[in-house]
């Protein structure tokens, strides 16, 4: 048995950009944060906001699992996620879609632990970053048996200059028969194309609201059987 720890770090920063220094509170809201795109964190003109969420998930079967949420101006987020699939043939397909408002901090930990034989993880990150923006999202997935199938993917859309960004998908695979890959990018916004709703009348501001609803609409599951 062999072990191959595969990290890829792909780090962004925005020159000439100074982050924002206001104070950070903690807790000063509870957190709602569901499947069906609710916002996360509440606007507030006087104190930083920051909220916290933890969630574990025993995958048994076919996971199918699609997450949405804005994080607000302004706030901080910070989530961490663990799945655990114990059971042979277990398929776990994950995606988080997130939108970073101006200035907003979020943090995010995926961990995945595959431990049956001909286990599937496909886990993907989308977020789209507006001005002042920071986003830090760690992926790990640790394949312990044969005949497993994984891939690990981190894409940014930037909207603006955003602050710092940092992705992190790291492979821990333990067994010798294991298909794995992974990806981390961050784009700016396509100018060509936003100059071509702009020639059909379209403004500015919907034109990169389009891109970014675009950008934020991929299927959960992209596989082809």
């Amino acid at each position: 048995m062999t072990k191959i720890l595969a990290p890829l770090s792909s780090t962004f920063v925005m020159p000439d950009l100074i982050p924002s220094g206001k104070p950070v509170g903690v807790n000063r809201h509870p957190v709602h944060q569901e499947d069906d795109g609710s916002r996360v964190g509440a606007r507030d003109d006087e104190q930083h906001v920051e909220v916290t969420q933890y969630e574990e998930h025993l995958v048994e079967g076919h996971l199918v699992r699609e997450v949405r949420f804005r994080v607000e101006e302004g706030t901080s987020c910070s989530m961490s996620s663990v799945y655990r699939a114990h059971e042979k043939d277990a398929d776990l397909e994950v995606r988080f879609f997130v939108t970073l408002e101006k200035n907003a901090t979020f943090s995010l930990d995926i961990a995945s632990f595959l431990l049956g034989e001909r286990s599937k993880s496909d886990v993907r990150v989308f977020l789209v970053l507006n001005e002042g923006s920071r986003a830090t999202v760690r992926q790990l997935t640790r394949a312990e048996a044969s005949s497993s199938i994984v891939h690990e993917e981190i894409r940014g859309l930037a909207i603006g200059e955003y602050a710092y960004a940092s992705f992190i998908p790291e492979l821990e695979l333990l067994h010798d028969d294991v298909l794995a890959t992974h990806a981390a990018s961050i784009v700016c916004v396509d100018e060509k194309r936003i100059a071509y709703l702009l020639a059909r009348g379209v403004s500015r501001e919907d034109a990169v609201g389009c891109l970014a609803q675009a950008f934020l609409q991929s299927t959960v599951s992209s596989r082809t059987e």
